[in-house]
Formats: C-alpha cells, sequence, structure tokens
C-alpha cells in the first residue's frame, strides 16, 4: 500500500524562514520551498507529525489539499466542492490515513 503524500506549509514569523528550514532538514524532511512567512514541504502523516512535534520556530503547520481561484464566496464555496475526496468531510484524507 502507497503512503499518501500531502502538501504542507509551516507558517513562521516573518525573518525565521531561514532558521524553519533548517530545522526541517535536521528533522529529516526535505523542503520544497522557502518563501516569506514560511516553508514548504510534501509528506505523508508521520513527517507531519515529526514536524508539528519537534519545530520551535513554526507557529502551524496547514495542510493543503488544492488550488482555487475565486471571486466570491459562493464560486469559492462551489469550486471547493470539486476538489478530490472527502476534503470538506469531518472523514476526509488524513483522517482515512489508517
Amino acid at each position: 500500500m502507497q503512503k499518501q503524500k500531502n502538501d504542507y506549509f509551516i507558517v513562521t514569523a516573518p525573518g525565521f524562514e531561514n532558521i524553519c528550514t533548517d530545522e526541517l532538514v535536521a528533522l529529516g524532511i526535505q523542503p520544497t520551498a522557502t518563501v516569506h512567512g514560511g516553508v514548504e514541504f510534501s509528506g505523508g502523516l508521520q513527517e507531519l507529525y515529526t514536524a508539528n512535534l519537534w519545530l520551535r520556530s513554526a507557529t502551524r503547520i496547514l495542510v493543503r489539499f488544492g488550488d482555487v481561484a475565486a471571486r466570491d464566496f459562493p464560486g469559492l464555496f462551489q469550486r471547493l466542492l470539486r476538489l478530490p475526496g472527502d476534503v470538506l468531510s469531518s472523514r476526509g484524507p488524513l483522517m482515512n490515513s489508517g
């Protein structure tokens, strides 16, 4: 069975992005990008839990389920409903991993 991978965004205070990147690498997790205000990485639940537990420079970690463009809330809602899986339910992708 193949492990499900997700894209994550670690939110940091401005100026802490490089510190967070170094912490992530020290945990054995390879960042995919360092941007103003945070760090991006991909991985499974193990990487998410490890980062959440041990990163000291992070304020939170966001899970990215997809990209949508919308001009208003009704349009946003309609596009969110089209995301794959049950992202919007309590039994969404992270809940079904095992």
